[in-house]
């Protein structure tokens, strides 16, 4: 009788039968079956190098799916893999279990959140360090940005416009635009920043900008408030960044209701 080797082309099978949803020890039963056909417990429990009665178990199991069948002949009762076309229907029905839950599980979600919310939770902080993590901290930010949310941001990006990480940026904008957020912008004033104002470029991202004296910042930083989140973020160079995403209702609150007094006080865009 042939001996399954252990070769890549079984590891392969192995796996994928695992990801069916198959344990290891079924997934080996199951295999050396295919490769010794009639072959009574003894055999394939060898070949799958696992003892008698737990090979035996799982091709009971196995039979009830209709992938195995037996027969006695001399006595000894022997076991023969069915078409592995009968696979099809294994995943089919996990396809079909895995829609359920998913339905099941969106009905409930309200549900889930208000039980999530009804709850007092510590402040949440994610730290993120160097350029190519630009993009997660703005997009774990407004991942969740829709109408009619409204961003915050206070930046002095005018004069190290050049640091920024603009394809972050963008997809943060063109998020903004297919979701009709809009963003409230306090700006430190600059020629950069004026200039930019003063074409008018702000209105076509759906920014209301107010400008802030500038008092000297030789560095950058950008805040910004999203709902219950807050992202700080700040460049030396082109490769230092660092930010800050703090989750929390407390710190969000404090975020808005100190942007609300600046916001009230500055200059209104021209």
């Amino acid at each position: 009788m042939p001996i399954l080797k252990p070769t890549q082309e079984k590891t392969d099978f192995l796996q994928i039968l695992k990801n069916i949803g198959y344990s290891e020890n079924e997934a080996a039963v199951y295999l050396s079956t295919l490769a010794l056909d009639n072959s009574p417990v003894s055999e394939i429990a060898k070949n799958a190098k696992l003892n008698r009665t737990t090979a035996y178990m799982i091709l009971i199991n196995l039979r009830k799916e209709g992938l195995v069948a037996s027969y006695p002949k001399g006595g000894i009762l022997r076991f023969s893999a069915v078409s592995p076309d009968r696979l099809e229907d294994k995943i089919e029905a996990n396809i079909k279990k895995q829609n359920d839950v998913k339905d099941h599980l969106i009905k409930l979600l309200p549900e889930f959140r208000a039980l999530f919310h009804s709850q007092p939770r510590g402040a949440k902080v994610k730290v993120f360090e160097g350029p190519l993590s630009a993009q997660e901290i703005y997009r774990s930010l407004y991942k969740d940005a829709k109408y009619p949310g409204e961003s915050l941001e206070i930046t002095n990006w005018g004069g190290k416009h050049e640091l920024l990480p603009q394809e972050a940026r963008y997809e943060v904008f063109d998020s903004f635009a297919k979701n009709r957020v809009v963003t409230k912008s306090l700006l430190f004033e600059d020629e950069v920043t004026r200039s930019w104002v003063d074409r008018g470029l702000g209105r076509k991202m759906s920014k209301d900008i107010r400008l802030l004296k500038n008092t000297g910042w030789n560095f950058f930083v950008n805040m910004e408030c999203y709902r219950e989140k807050v992202a700080i973020v700040t460049y030396r160079s082109d490769i230092e960044f660092t930010g800050l995403l703090i989750e929390s209702k407390e710190y969000s609150d404090l975020f808005k209701f100190m942007f609300d007094i600046i916001w009230k006080q500055a200059e209104g865009k021209r």
